[in-house]
């Protein structure tokens, strides 16, 4: 099924062709094995066919069938088994309607069931129009084809799997102190215990660097109850962090393999119960903190940091102008910061996003224009690189030392530039010289 912001027709055409007054014909009920309400009853899953084995975790690769219909009048809206083609998402990844995302992660390879939902659910007060209008119910018939887990990476030298589902939506952040139990292997899940905590869980408080970083931003992505198996490059596993009593000596290069559970977690406050100016207090201090890790080296450590100090700032629509100002004041370089990051780490095109958030919050700056470019051109566009550097020449504040930079970045992207286009010229030419009526 779809995400509540993509449009029905855009991933279901064939479904573009019912309307509204394009009623079904009536079914038999199907006999329903069982009743199981979710969301407080906001959803109905009524199982037609037990299924076998165990439910697909958060992060699963989900392969399913579905049939959806209209609650008031039973008009299909979509099917994947008209199209003869499954359909397959991320569970927990928020890429389907949010009935789906919890309701798949109760089924069992095999399971058919319905799933009764209210509005509030799938597509709310917006619909998914043409097809499906505002604060409409909806009704699924799901089967659960099968899943298959999927390691997903949290930053470079990090992967994390679930291995079981935790409660609610909140994850710990920088101020938050968890209760964590912890078991670790060398080189993979069948390696040496070298690290067990199972029965007497670490209190760890994030704003300390008492784990190894690749393990800190493991925990900072699980909410409450979650269990997960993490894979962590030797770079990112730290040495002798004091909570964690090694059994046995760890080989500084050893890949290092942890179960996690996250038993609980306290944080300081929540962002949605913080003031505007809380909130900028508290980004501030986040600010200064991604700085200082920065400084020594610890980037995974700075980039956790600088991400919650952004995502404070998330919902927030309706500030006066001055809290506003106050907010990008924070904004602004905390952008900057995390691109710079992020060319250390590689991620070119986060470094291309990141730049274009800062570029939105102030007059554009040779300093931003030429970290954009030089990640267009390691990603290939030398186009848009280009311009970026073009741009920034064109800055009455670029200096002399600053224009020679620029101008040494700029001459071999232009000569690349011509040398594409010039293959592209002859490419036409030849097309068109090859032509006849």
């Amino acid at each position: 099924m779809l995400s509540e912001e993509v449009p029905v027709e855009t991933v279901a055409p064939a479904a573009a062709q019912v309307t509204q007054d394009t009623a079904i014909p009536a079914v038999a009920e199907p006999e329903i094995l069982e009743e199981v309400p979710l969301f407080n009853g906001g959803v109905i899953k009524k199982i037609i066919r037990q299924g076998t084995g165990t439910c697909p975790v958060p992060g699963s690769l989900v392969t399913c069938h579905y049939v959806g219909r209209l609650k008031s009048n039973g008009t299909q809206f979509d099917s994947s088994r008209d199209r003869d083609e499954p359909f397959k998402f991320v569970l927990g990844e928020k890429q389907v309607i949010r009935a789906w995302d919890h309701a798949l992660g109760t089924m069992r390879v095999g399971e058919l069931a319905i799933l009764d939902c209210g509005s509030d659910f799938c597509y709310g007060a917006a619909g998914s129009p043409p097809l499906i209008d505002e604060d409409a119910d909806l009704i699924f018939e799901i089967e659960l084809l099968g899943w298959e887990p999927n390691a997903k990476e949290i930053i470079p030298g990090v992967a994390k799997m679930y291995l079981s589902r935790g409660e609610g939506w909140s994850t710990p952040g920088p101020g938050s102190v968890c209760a964590v139990k912890v078991l670790g292997r060398i080189g993979g899940e069948d390696g040496e215990v070298f690290l067990d905590c199972r029965d007497d869980a670490l209190l760890i408080a994030i704003d300390v660097p008492q784990l190894p970083p690749g393990l800190e931003a493991a925990v900072c992505t699980m909410k409450k109850g979650e269990r997960a198996a993490v894979w962590i490059e030797s770079e990112l596993a730290g040495d002798g962090f004091e909570p964690l009593r090694h059994l046995v000596p760890v080989p500084r290069d050893a890949q290092l393999y942890y179960e996690l559970e996250l038993e609980s977690f306290e944080s300081v406050k929540e962002a949605w119960e913080m003031s505007p100016f809380e909130k900028v207090e508290e980004a501030r201090r986040l600010k200064e903190a991604g700085n200082d890790f920065f400084r020594s080296g610890q980037i995974a450590r700075a980039l956790l940091r600088y991400d919650s100090a952004i995502k404070l700032f998330e919902y927030d629509t309706d500030w006066s102008a001055e809290d506003k100002a106050a907010m990008n004041a924070i904004k602004l370089p905390v952008y900057n910061n995390m691109a710079t990051v992020k060319v250390k780490m590689g991620k070119h095109k986060e470094v291309v996003e990141l730049c274009n958030e800062a570029l939105k919050l102030e007059l554009p700056s040779v300093k931003t224009l030429y970290k954009r470019a030089q990640a267009e051109a390691a990603l290939g566009l030398t186009d848009e690189a280009v311009a970026s550097l073009q741009q920034a020449l064109a800055l009455p504040s670029v200096d002399a030392a600053k224009r020679a930079e620029v101008e040494r970045l700029l001459k071999p992207l232009l000569a690349r530039q011509a040398k594409a286009n010039a293959k592209e010229k002859s490419v036409w030419s030849a097309a068109f010289g090859n032509f006849s009526l």
